[in-house]
């Protein structure tokens, strides 16, 4: 007679579930827990990853409030969630403080999850995944990276790698210093074109100092690095080709009445928002491959009138003149990632508007005052993708020189 263990009888029992009810089980389940299980077999790794964690935060936002450190880099100030599925997170967590208590790191960037800190007095970079609590230290940047804008990319559901793009405008010809985790180190690609001018300038002003014309957050989809300048230009960046390009395309809405707007990605198609000459809100699809030779498609017109009259239950949080309403009251400030939502700001306080039901609520009440030229809401959910440890190959044991001495230039 075969004696079956406890363990063995739980293992089969487990293994007669019902997909959709192993399922149900799991999603109830915290969320950091959940991640844990991911080591108990590849079945559970997959069901883990592409079913339950995708169902958990459907509806998880975070929103990043950013302002412009000393006018130039974009430094995280504040950070939000919009659910109550994922409490045991810390958003605006720092870095660990046995990693070097010199050094002090600010979060510049985030991208689908994950965030880049940077020192700029000794010129390094760690990136940051806190849903899978990974930090991994960056080597040594190609040129010193102190006040200079740096973008993240990394789009977890093309592959578990990232980027960090450096844009540089100071050398013989413009180019990229890109550090990609695939192969562990920084490569500097010369990348042709005027996309310097509309990005990358230094322009001073009795009131203002810029370093560069880039405005509202990057977005990264498919291979693709997109970035708004304060002049409403859109450069692309192809990264996913060996020779990397650039790309310069004007954004709609360029009458002088409006700034610069914002962009944002939902469902992997990326939006652009302003006002319009009418002063109307006005949602833009990005279609790069459209037969009518138009980047851009026109999905939704906003009148900010009809928006306070069909949510009126949101004007006792606003400190309106009625007499005198102003056409453009709002400031578009982000993009939900995953639904048909807006995110708008008056006042220190942030809004959401949903495109079809044009359902308008206060979503985050912020203590300090929002200044368009000085601040942005990226809102993004988080990703639990093991990122690539780059560490672990080879190329890491390289030193910075030899790094340089390996530069690709054409």
């Amino acid at each position: 007679m075969e004696i079956v263990s406890r363990e063995k009888t739980k293992k089969r029992m487990a293994e007669q579930l019902p997909m959709d009810l192993e399922t149900e089980i799991l999603c109830r389940l915290p969320i950091k827990n959940l991640t844990v299980f991911k080591c108990v077999s590849k079945s559970w790794n997959r069901l883990i990853s592409h079913v339950c964690i995708p169902r958990i935060t459907a509806d998880v936002c975070i929103l990043n409030l950013y302002r412009l450190h000393r006018k130039i880099v974009p430094e995280l100030c504040d950070a939000c969630c919009l659910s109550d599925k994922m409490p045991e997170l810390n958003y605006r967590g720092s870095i660990p403080k046995d990693r070097d208590n010199k050094a002090c790191y600010r979060e510049i960037d985030c991208c689908n999850g994950l965030s880049l800190y940077m020192d700029e007095d000794i010129c390094r970079y760690i990136l940051v995944s806190r849903s899978t609590n990974q930090y991994f230290d960056i080597p040594e940047p190609l040129e010193g990276v102190k006040e200079t804008f740096t973008a993240l990319a990394f789009d977890p559901v093309q592959s578990n790698d990232y980027k960090i793009v450096l844009p540089l405008h100071h050398l013989d010809s413009p180019c990229l210093d890109i550090f990609s985790s695939d192969i562990g180190k920084w490569v500097r690609h010369i990348v042709p074109g005027d996309w310097v001018k509309h990005l990358l300038v230094v322009d001073y002003d009795i009131t203002y100092y810029k370093e560069i014309k880039w405005a509202r957050k990057t977005v990264y989809l498919d291979g693709m690095l997109y970035m708004l300048t304060l002049e409403k230009h859109l450069v692309l960046f192809d990264l996913k080709s060996l020779v990397v390009s650039a790309q310069v395309i004007k954004v709609p809405c360029q009458t002088g009445i409006c700034r610069a707007g914002v962009i944002g990605q939902i469902r992997s198609v990326l939006y652009y928002v302003n006002y319009n000459e009418e002063y109307k809100l006005s949602v833009w699809q990005f279609d790069y491959h459209n037969a009518s030779g138009s980047f851009w498609i026109l999905k939704h017109c906003i009148s900010v009138d009809d928006m306070l009259s069909e949510n009126q239950a949101i004007l006792h949080t606003m400190k309106l003149n009625h007499q005198a309403r102003p056409c453009r009251l709002f400031e578009p400030y982000g993009i939900h990632p995953l639904l048909d939502i807006i995110y708008i700001a008056l006042q220190g306080r942030v809004y959401s508007y949903h495109l079809e039901s044009h359902k308008c609520e206060l979503v985050w009440q912020i203590d300090r005052c929002l200044d368009w030229r000085e601040a942005f809401v990226y809102a993004f959910s988080y990703s639990y993708v093991n990122v690539k440890d780059f560490r672990m190959e080879d190329h890491a044991t390289k030193s910075t020189r030899d790094v340089k001495l390996e530069n690709v230039s054409d």
